[in-house]
């Protein structure tokens, strides 16, 4: 059966690219000259504490290009020395020309090069820093923004060599080299296959390849050389050339035949039309602060000469703002461009915000970075866009595609005579045989499908909007060539360049071409461990290079998987019992006024149990156990820290920890650690009272959070009107301080500055430093501010960055249940309740509770929850705190209406508020619950015991969230944000006054 159909840009992707561009047709123009020319740093060692006076240096550089076709594999091996006497860490950057794929690294391990193992992003990054803390010496190497990768070279031992090799395809037969400084001695091999005839020009040196085995081959030394290029040139062909070859993924044993087909645009006369309406599209966040804007405003000058046309302009950063027109008339566009000159550039970036109707072309001023929201621009259908990209660190990649796709192209600002003109591109393909085509740039992958007789395609050129101009019909043959994988990593890194444009949404895939063609992509990096333990304790397969330790590998998997079912189990028991704490601890009966809960205390008096009470013990050191476990071994506490002694609790009614007479009834539930807190007992007479209505909330008293200092006193001089003015001059010596967006946002919004304030505050997300306590701060100020989307995202790409942290979940958990994604919140906390964490014991409880809330709204949603975790513990307050350091203790204290302080060490009070466990080691959260409150005023205090970090912020960011009447329909929530700089700060947060 013959299969022909029209293939839209990704082929299977077809989905993906109506979503982005709403129809835009897909091209793949192979005109360059308004693309951008490579600048590409050089590779760059950065070593801790180096002898000045004796350096690490580059000793060594080989390199070995293999060409194939219209393919290049460059495989780079490199020897750094240290001769200095003391061993030294570095890290190496090593950045790459645009499209170059990554798909080798290697690190010598005992005098041999191990191949790493492509591992899915932050599982390699989790296993790396484990393994660091082990003082093992593991490999990673990992895409950092651009093209640039970067891997940790330790130990550089002294006098001694350390070995790295990394490997990448690119579409470029020019290879440069980039080395920074000259280097003593090296190497290049060059190899092309298949070919009858080609050159080669190392530097300026010209080299004659010699026949051998179906392969030119030639070999030059590189000697004293820091910066050269390596250019191969074969022959060209007028027809289309198709390479093929056999691959096998790594999660399969059938081979599979994947095709790379190059082509030559039509030669057409395009007359080109005077454009009646330009959009300009101005991205204006923070990122781009640094940009060439006289070059940008000069271009647009330029290309508006002589000419009388309507622009419209849109301002992105956070969100876009409303178009604005004007009308430019015999190229004056002065109004124009004292607009665009006017605008601060200042905010986050949110790229999918924009919605681009149909014009004659946009224009396209960005660095192609966004860091809000999800998703690409939508662009109207035959609407060519032209990005400029001015910045050397521009997302290239991402912009070169894009424009592509909508008939434009990528300029690098030079040629303003090259924006908006029309120009003959790929606009589909026809396909017979094959499947998963793929083009960009003139290159056409594919897989060729084994069940037809043959397989072919059908080129269609055209001019975006307008009729196929040319067909050119190019059969594919079946006879696959080897190619070393070049063919098939390409059709894989191509694939992976599109869909990680959208890497949210695309994770798995991205995930699964990372491990079945051993590429780096946005969702995997390449990890290099040494021994068969710590490929079975991280559950990573070894590389195929290494048969022994791979086939061992199989055989302990085996084990591991029995294992992990045990553990597992052990986990729900562990859960099962906290919860069967928690919920005896609701059901209690407990006084419901302060007038009982005196008659109470009258009584103990009464009985003579009265007591001064005891001092509450310190907390003890770490590794002590706390009074009831759960069967696992506590957090690590903050060392070097010890809390003051209490010499007396006033409270009356006390009896000290020891005391026999104590009823465990009235103690706490196993939530607070059961560190040295006294114990309330005594003889209680149950009261025959009946079901209580719920309290009634008359008002929640959030106190309200100014720090001080000099920008904040420059903002209020300046009074609401002038305050963002201010902000933007003081920003000029804070601009890199991330505390300071924090604060200026804060009074903005006090200010009732609210667009300022948002905008100041999403700034966080554009200083680009991936800091996921940072992003959590940001992404939990939006939540407040009822920008639950924006939040969301952010949280995704915290749980990206962090998921080995239960709270990554539980924070994008909260959101989406907020945003009524209820089924997939529900997933997350069953994450956090029934995997083991290494941290943050006690964390299950409270995510249990908050799932049972969201079920109780939505009783009907699918779970995977036991039955027996199943129960609303319906209160009238809650009152949670989560803050964003790590290594950080942090205490809630909650003072009720009759006196009695709730706190770490005396986690229940008498009229049954609740703490939950402490958690003395980061981010929290703790909560306190009173099923039944007690009439009054709650008075919320938060304390700074101690931290070990270091944060971006200038101290540690807490989070507030009152909630009364917490799991039934009338739940309200009030937030706080403040930042506390200092040890042993006590700061009050607000009041609950309860009827």
């Amino acid at each position: 059966m013959r299969l022909t159909a029209l293939v839209l840009s990704l082929g299977g992707l077809v989905a993906l690219t109506t979503h982005t561009l709403r129809g835009a047709t897909p091209t793949a123009s192979t005109h360059t000259s308004t693309q951008p020319r490579q600048r590409l740093a050089p590779v760059q060692l950065k070593v801790s504490n180096e002898d000045q006076a004796a350096p690490v240096r580059l000793e060594r550089a080989d390199v070995q290009l293999t060409v194939a076709g219209p393919l290049t594999q460059v495989s780079q091996t490199l020897v750094f020395h240290n001769p200095s006497r003391r061993t030294l860490e570095g890290e190496l950057t090593f950045p790459l020309p645009d499209g170059a794929a990554v798909s080798g690294f290697a690190l010598d391990v005992q005098g041999e090069l191990v191949d790493a193992t492509p591992v899915e992003k932050e599982k390699a990054r989790v296993v790396f820093e484990k393994e660091v803390r082990k003082g093992v010496d593991p490999g990673l190497l990992e895409q950092l923004e651009g093209n640039v990768f970067r891997t940790r070279v330790y130990p550089l031992p002294a006098g001694g060599t350390r070995t790295i090799r990394i490997t990448y395809s690119t579409d470029k037969r020019t290879i440069p080299l980039r080395f920074g400084a000259a280097i003593p001695e090296g190497k290049v091999t060059v190899d092309v296959l298949g070919a009858t005839s080609a050159s080669v020009v190392v530097g300026k040196r010209p080299f004659t390849l010699a026949p051998s085995d179906s392969r030119l081959t030639t070999e030059a030394v590189l000697e004293n050389s820091a910066e050269q290029d390596i250019t191969v040139t074969i022959p060209p062909r007028t027809e289309p050339t198709v390479v093929t070859e056999s691959f096998t993924r790594a999660s399969s044993t059938q081979p599979e035949t994947f095709f790379y087909l190059t082509d030559t645009p039509p030669q057409a006369k395009i007359e080109r039309v005077a454009p009646r309406r330009i959009g300009i599209v101005w991205d204006a966040s923070l990122s781009r602060r640094k940009a060439d804007i006289g070059k940008e405003l000069a271009l647009i000058r330029e290309h508006l000469r002589d000419k009388s046309v309507t622009v419209e302009v849109v301002v992105v950063r956070e969100r876009a703002e409303r178009p604005r027109t004007f009308r430019v008339t015999r190229g004056d566009s002065r109004e124009l461009l004292a607009f665009l000159q006017a605008q601060p550039f200042d905010g986050g970036t949110a790229l999918g915000a924009l919605n681009l109707p149909r014009q004659d072309y946009w224009l396209w001023f960005t660095d192609g970075f966004s860091n809000l929201g999800h998703g690409l621009p939508t662009v109207a259908p035959s609407t060519p866009v032209y990005a400029v990209a001015t910045s050397d660190s521009a997302n290239q990649s991402l912009l070169r595609y894009f424009c592509t796709q909508t008939g434009g192209a990528l300029s690098d600002g030079t040629d303003p005579s090259a924006l908006g003109r029309p120009q003959v591109t790929l606009l589909g393909v026809e396909s017979n045989g094959v499947a998963d085509v793929q083009w960009q740039d003139g290159a056409v992958t594919g897989r060729v499908l084994r069940s037809g007789s043959g397989a072919s395609l059908t080129l269609l050129y055209g001019i975006p909007g307008g009729p196929v101009l040319e067909r050119r019909p190019v059969a594919i043959p079946l006879t696959a060539t080897s190619a070393h994988g070049l063919i098939a990593r390409q059709w894989a890194a191509q694939r992976a360049t599109r869909l990680g444009l959208l890497p949210d949404e695309n994770h798995e895939a991205l995930l699964a071409l990372g491990t079945d063609f051993n590429l780096v992509t946005p969702g995997t990096s390449l990890l290099v461990l040494e021994s068969l333990e710590q490929y079975v304790e991280h559950n990573v397969a070894p590389p195929r290079t290494r048969p022994v330790l791979y086939d061992a590998w199989l055989g302990r998997e085996k084990t591991e998987k029995t294992t992990k079912r045990t553990k597992d189990e052990q986990q729900l028991q562990s859960v099962l019992t906290q919860w069967k704490e928690r919920t005896s601890w609701w059901r209690k009966e407990f006084p419901r006024t302060a007038k009982l809960a005196q008659e109470k205390k009258q009584l103990r008096e009464d009985q003579g149990l009265t007591v001064r009470a005891a001092a509450v013990a310190p907390r003890p050191t770490t590794g002590a156990p706390p009074a009831e476990s759960t069967g696992r071994a506590d957090a690590a506490r903050v060392s070097e820290t010890r809390r003051p002694e209490r010499r007396e609790l006033l409270l009356r009614g006390a009896a000290p920890a020891s005391a026999p007479s104590a009823a465990p009834g009235m103690m706490g539930g196993g939530f607070g650690g059961g560190r040295g807190r006294p114990a309330f007992g005594g003889v209680v007479a149950k009261a025959a009272l009946p079901e209580p209505e719920p309290a009634k909330s008359l008002g929640v008293t959030i106190k309200a959070w100014t720090p001080d200092t000099p920008y904040l006193k420059s903002l209020k001089a300046a009074g609401p009107s002038g305050a963002y003015a201010a902000y933007l001059k003081e920003r000029e010596a804070y601009a890199s301080t991330p505390a300071f967006y924090l604060d200026c946002a804060e009074l903005l919004l006090q200010l009732g500055r609210r667009d300022e304030g948002l905008r100041v505050l999403s700034s966080l997300a554009d200083l680009q430093l991936e800091d996921a306590a940072l992003l959590r701060v940001l992404a939990h100020r939006l939540a407040q501010l009822g920008e639950k989307q924006l939040a969301a995202s952010l949280f995704e790409k915290v749980l990206r960055l962090r998921g080995e942290e239960p709270q990554s979940y539980r924070d994008l958990a909260l959101v989406l249940a907020d945003l009524g994604q209820i089924e997939r919140a529900l997933e997350l906390l069953y994450t956090v309740v029934m995997r083991h964490w290494d941290r943050f014991e006690g964390i299950e409880v409270i995510a249990l509770t908050e799932a049972n809330a969201i079920l109780a709204a939505h009783p009907k949603t699918r779970h995977r929850f036991d039955p027996r975790l199943i129960q609303n513990l319906a209160c009238d307050v809650r009152i949670v705190m989560t803050w964003d350091s790590d290594s950080t203790d942090m205490d809630l204290h909650v003072i009720e209406p009759t006196g009695e302080e709730c706190f770490y060490s005396h986690p229940l009070t008498q009229v049954g508020g609740k703490l939950s466990r402490d958690f003395t080691n980061g981010y929290g959260p703790e909560d306190y619950m009173i099923r039944r409150a007690v009439p009054g005023v709650y008075k919320i205090q938060t304390n700074y015991f101690g931290s070990q970090a270091q944060r971006l912020t200038g101290g540690t960011t807490v989070q507030a969230t009152v909630i009364t009447h917490f799991g039934h329909a009338n739940e309200r929530r009030q937030h706080l944000t403040l930042r506390l700089t200092q040890n042993k700060e006590t700061v009050t947060i607000g009041e609950v006054r309860m009827n």
